[in-house]
């Protein structure tokens, strides 16, 4: 079992740890309805995926949906 031989330097250590950094998540724009979401992901909104329907939603989520209801 390797052990290290020697002792890391803060400025070693924290040299190596700073790829360790959270990278900010990307999102594409859904040719369908115009929502972001993820790529390579059936549309949460509409529930497509290249073109043909993925996800049968009960109901679409329309921005207001539920303040135009009540």
């Amino acid at each position: 079992m390797g052990l290290p031989g020697k002792r890391l330097s803060r400025s070693s250590k924290r040299r190596r740890a700073a790829h360790f950094a959270l990278k900010p998540k990307s999102f594409v724009v859904c040719p369908k309805c115009e929502k972001q979401m993820m790529p390579h992901r059936a549309c949460p909104t509409c529930g497509t995926y290249k073109g043909r329907v993925a996800l049968k939603l009960k109901q679409p989520k329309l921005a207001g949906s539920a303040k135009a209801a009540a």
